[in-house]
């Protein structure tokens, strides 16, 4: 009650900056120890904030990315396993036999041999060619080249000759020799060579 009596005991002007100081005080320590903590709290999660964000859409960046090279992946597969079927890696003389035999059987053409011959290498691939000999007429020679065209499997078709067939029991009337080359896919791929030199036996005499 004494500070109240002397404050009232003081000119307006006096009361005035009291007040005015007092007023000043509590804003500081307000605002320095309960608004400053508050705002830098707030800006220490707002980056805590931004950094998550940033973290994820790198995740998602790198999610979207992962999923294209498992997609390309996936495709260069295929594209291998395609390859595969039309260049082999393995010789199955006796289904491309078959396949050939059941083509011109029903053209009506008479395969009267076939002969696999030497392999020629390459980085990823054997060319194999096979000599055939072949009875029919012209039309079904073409057809059966056409057909051969059409297989699964690559065959290319050179060396052609064909000679007429006379006085024959038979409706041939031409006998055609071709090679036939086909094409084996090598796994491994290409191999590197070394040369190496023969040691000397022996010192200079």
């Amino acid at each position: 009650m004494a500070i109240e009596d002397t404050v009232k005991g003081w000119p307006w002007f006096g009361q005035v900056a009291l007040f005015l100081g007092v007023a000043i005080l509590l804003f500081w320590a307000g605002n320095r120890y309960l608004i400053e903590p508050q705002k830098a709290r707030i800006t220490a999660l707002n980056r805590e904030s931004e950094q998550l964000t940033a973290d994820i859409n790198k995740g998602e960046t790198l999610k979207a990315r992962y999923i294209e090279f498992q997609a390309e992946l996936q495709r260069l597969e295929s594209q291998l396993e395609t390859l595969k079927k039309i260049l082999p890696s393995t010789e199955e003389i006796i289904p491309l036999y078959s396949r050939i035999q059941q083509e011109a059987t029903e053209l009506g053409l008479s395969v009267v041999s076939f002969k696999p011959g030497g392999k020629s290498p390459s980085d990823y691939y054997d060319a194999w060619p096979l000599a055939m000999t072949l009875n029919g007429n012209y039309h079904t020679l073409a057809k059966f080249f056409e057909r051969l065209g059409k297989l699964y499997r690559i065959i290319n078709v050179n060396d052609v000759t064909v000679r007429t067939l006379l006085a024959t029991k038979t409706s041939d009337t031409i006998t055609a020799n071709c090679i036939a080359t086909t094409f084996i896919y090598k796994e491994e791929g290409p191999k590197s060579t070394t040369t190496t030199k023969p040691a000397k036996k022996g010192g200079a005499k």
